[in-house]
């Protein structure tokens, strides 16, 4: 059962750290863009 438990805390880890690096890349990427027009 420890196994299971860290294989999924595994998968969650790297499940969250994709979407968070999906989110930043949208909405950091959008901020970088409009500071480019700005300039």
């Amino acid at each position: 059962m420890l196994m299971d438990d860290i294989v999924a805390i595994i998968v969650c880890y790297f499940v969250f750290g994709a979407l968070g690096n999906v989110l930043r890349a949208l909405f950091g990427g959008e901020r970088r863009n409009d500071f480019r027009r700005d300039r």
